[in-house]
């Protein structure tokens, strides 16, 4: 039905196009007719006047055919009623036939209209118009000059044929559409149920087949890693969003109508076309990783692909792209954390074991010798156990980052209850230590085995790296809605440029120097963990020479000021 609706609208439209070129050509040639009409009749109406002023009579036959003789066409007047008065016409022929008042337009001191006569094959135009009389009863006269229409009747004839041909050419349509329709209908019902059978089967394997490609595309779509398909003659045949994400590739690239400009690829995208290029000269799958201008690490594996149905036939090259950026950086942590951890622990099993076999001639050892390497066993065995507790720490911490461990505590509390411990070891090494609480509690989400090890780690740490004599200060305090953790000394300091990487396992600021503190390297990574488990942040400002400062935020439950007291 719609396409008999559509093929029926294309000559409906041409046939009403054709009339109404027909009828417009016809009204421009009347319009032009008018208007040279409406001047001529302007002169009349002046020349009518002016004799009525000279006192003749413009009722007279006389003076018609004047009008007549000075226009060159025929002029008949008439009342203002529409009575003949006089005509200048003397071949018999019938009056003009009066205007229709359809025709009519009014001026400032009258009307004009105009009306068609046919005498035969001969059309005329009738032009009117009104002339006011000057005399004592106002009597007003109607003025007609009948200009011949010449081709007029070869342009209606024009007319009428294109609108019998548009009419014929409307019919042959309609009569065509309805036969294809009765032939359609007929060719419908002749179909044998066989034949209804395999149309539905057909169906059914179109609607399957719509589904699978909707399933695939989808799949495509949705994938963690980037797609790419390349042609025999290496253009791209398909990609993926993920892949145009990867690679920073516009969609114009891989359209099927479009040359492939290869001019215009990304560098990723360039680099990963000479991997496709060289696995179908080498024939086998190809895995490397590419970096990207933005800092990522890609992974790019390659694979010739054949036809699953018809054997031996290659269909090109698949390339399957993975962002490994976090993958490798994970690897380098773990490579110079297993580097690092067999570093630090060799040092204290290869004192161990030398001493070990030292002790084997015991009996040839003098008593100091014998209790040195006792002592250096010793020792480097508490060293080794408190390195190995400090990683078994480290990696719980970090295992249960983000679980649901935490309860509320009071930190200012906990904080408080590891202030006699620390100042017995400043004490020890004769380092002024003063601690500073608000007078009030507070409530936070977390634990106070945490906490006491923030805490414990850096004052540690700021007592071993200052002098005898020194000053270390640990302030509590509220900052907005976190409660800060400061630990200030006069120490030593840190270098400028060690400070960013402070908080990393097994680093120690001038390895050389720092021997003689016997650090492991691990407190400050262990004291970040904390930090971060807690939901907290930790800072440090330090200058050589001048002491440093590390400043602890972490979360409260409430909002309410601390007031300070000094302890």
């Amino acid at each position: 039905m719609k396409r008999i609706f559509l093929f029926m609208t294309i000559p409906v439209c041409a046939f009403l196009l054709l009339v109404a070129f027909a009828f417009v050509g016809v009204e421009i040639y009347l319009s032009g007719m008018r208007q040279s009409a409406v001047h001529l009749m302007h002169t009349l109406r002046e020349y009518a006047n002016k004799a009525e002023q000279k006192g003749q009579s413009i009722e007279s036959e006389a003076f018609i055919r004047s009008l007549s003789e000075a226009a060159g066409l025929r002029v008949t007047l008439f009342s203002g009623e529409g009575k003949l008065l006089a005509d200048s016409d003397s071949a018999g022929l019938k009056p003009p036939d009066f205007f229709p008042a359809v025709n009519m337009m009014s001026l400032e001191n009258g009307i004009i209209s105009y009306s068609i006569s046919s005498y035969g094959n001969l059309y005329v135009l009738n032009q009117f118009t009104t002339i006011p009389s000057e005399s004592a009863d106002h009597t007003s006269y109607i003025i007609c000059a009948s200009i011949p229409l010449v081709g007029y009747d070869k342009l209606l004839l024009v007319r009428n044929a294109v609108i019998i041909a548009g009419g014929v050419l409307l019919a042959a349509a309609a009569l065509f559409c309805l036969l294809w329709t009765k032939s359609s209908k007929r060719r419908t019902v002749a179909v044998p149920e066989s034949g209804q059978g395999l149309i539905r089967k057909i169906n059914q394997i179109e609607l399957y087949a719509n589904k699978r490609i909707s399933m695939l595309s989808t799949a495509l779509s949705n994938m963690d890693s980037g797609i790419i398909l390349f042609g025999p003659d290496c253009s791209i045949l398909m990609m993926n969003p993920k892949a145009r994400s990867l690679t920073g590739a516009k969609s114009s690239l891989f359209f099927p109508d479009q040359a492939n400009r290869e001019s215009e690829y990304p560098p990723v995208l360039t680099a990963i076309l000479d991997m496709v290029r060289e696995s179908m000269q080498r024939n086998q799958s190809l895995l490397r990783d590419l970096h990207t201008e933005d800092g990522k690490i890609l992974s790019v594996h390659t694979n010739i692909v054949y036809s699953k149905y018809v054997p031996y036939t290659f269909y090109g090259v698949h390339a399957s792209i993975t962002d490994v950026t976090e993958k490798r950086k994970m690897e380098k942590v773990r490579d110079e954390f297993v580097s690092n951890v067999s570093h630090e622990l060799r040092t204290p099993l290869t004192l161990i074991s030398g001493f070990a076999e030292t002790l084997q001639d015991w009996k040839k050892l003098n008593r100091e010798d014998f209790k040195r390497a006792i002592e250096i066993i010793n020792t480097e065995s508490r060293r080794l156990k408190h390195m190995i507790s400090q990683l078994l720490d480290l990696s719980r911490i970090e295992s249960r980052h983000g679980t649901q461990r935490h309860s509320v505590i009071d930190p200012v509390h906990t904080v408080r209850s590891v202030v006699s411990s620390i100042s017995a070891l400043a004490e020890k090494h004769q380092v002024r230590f003063e601690a500073v609480f608000p007078d009030q509690s507070a409530e936070m989400f977390g634990d106070e085995a945490s906490v006491v090890q923030i805490v414990t780690n850096l004052c540690e740490n700021a007592i071993k790296y200052t002098p005898s004599g020194g000053h270390v200060s640990l302030t509590v305090f509220r900052d907005g809605l976190h409660l800060c953790i400061r630990v200030a000394d006069d120490g030593i300091g840190i270098p400028e440029a060690e400070i960013p990487h402070i908080f990393d396992r097994f680093y120690r600021v001038e390895k050389s120097r720092n021997t003689k503190y016997g650090g492991s390297g691990l407190g400050l990574s262990i004291t970040k963990a904390l930090v971060d488990d807690l939901g907290g942040s930790i800072s440090v400002e330090s200058r050589l020479h001048a002491g440093s400062t590390f400043t602890v935020r972490l979360p409260l439950l409430n909002a309410e000021p601390l007031r300070q007291e000094a302890t």
